[in-house]
C-alpha cells in the first residue's frame, strides 16, 4: 500500500501461497477516515504509521491470530506506529497488533486502552511493538539499560518493548493492558510494566 487516505479499509487477503512473506505491506503512511475491518490476513506497518482519524472505539473491527497489525521492526529500521486520534473520548480502545508465524498464523498481541476520564480534543495515541532477542536488544531509541538497582535486569525482563507516544495537552485517565507471546515472557511470571525515566536512565 503507498501513501493514501481511504475512508473505509477492509483486509481480506484471500492468497493461498504457503509462505511467509504473505503480508499486505505498507510502503508509505496510511489513514483511515472511519473504519478498519481485519477479516484475514496481516498489515504490515513495515516502519509507516497507519492513522486512524475516526475517535471511536468502534474504528477498528477484527483482531486474532490469523488477522492483526504487524509493528516489529527495531528502531534500527524505524518503528511502525498505529496512530490513534482519539482526542476526548473514553472506552475500550484495542490496537490489535500480532507477530507472525507462518503462512497467516502467528500470535495475537493486542495493546489495550481503557480510558474512564477523557481528555482534550486534539489528542492522540500512537503505538508501536517490537520483540527482542532474550537479553532485550535491541534497545529502544533513548534507552540505554534494563538494569535494576544498577544491575543488568535482562533475565527477569520479557522480551519485548512497546513505545506508546501521546500528544494530549490534557491527558486523559487510562489504564492499559500489554500482551506478549508465550515465549517472550521467559522466566517472568507475574509481569508488570516498566516505564524508561530518561531524566534518571532508569
Amino acid at each position: 500500500i503507498k501513501k493514501e487516505t481511504f475512508y473505509n479499509l477492509t483486509l481480506n487477503d484471500t492468497c493461498t501461497v504457503d509462505n511467509d512473506l504473505n503480508f499486505v505491506t505498507m510502503h508509505d503512511s496510511v489513514s483511515v477516515r472511519d473504519t478498519l475491518a481485519l477479516i484475514d490476513g496481516v498489515l504490515n506497518l513495515n516502519t509507516n504509521v497507519f492513522t486512524i482519524i475516526n475517535s471511536l472505539s468502534s474504528a477498528i473491527i477484527g483482531g486474532s491470530d490469523t488477522t492483526f497489525i504487524k509493528s516489529e521492526t527495531t528502531p534500527i529500521a524505524g518503528y511502525g506506529f498505529v496512530d490513534w486520534k482519539i482526542g476526548a473520548n473514553a472506552g475500550i480502545y484495542r490496537y490489535p497488533f500480532g507477530k507472525s508465524g507462518f503462512f497467516k498464523s502467528g500470535e495475537y498481541i493486542p495493546v489495550t486502552f481503557n480510558i474512564t476520564t477523557t481528555g482534550d480534543v486534539s489528542g492522540a495515541i500512537s503505538v508501536a511493538t517490537y520483540s527482542t532477542v532474550v537479553n532485550n536488544l535491541p534497545l529502544p531509541t533513548g534507552v540505554n539499560n534494563v538494569d535494576r538497582n544498577g544491575v543488568n535486569n535482562s533475565s527477569n525482563t520479557v522480551d519485548r518493548f512497546w513505545i506508546i507516544n501521546s500528544s494530549y495537552t490534557l491527558a486523559p485517565m487510562v489504564t492499559f493492558t500489554l500482551t506478549t507471546t508465550t515465549s517472550e515472557l521467559d522466566a517472568v511470571t507475574v509481569p508488570q510494566a516498566q516505564r524508561w525515566n530518561s531524566a534518571t536512565s532508569l
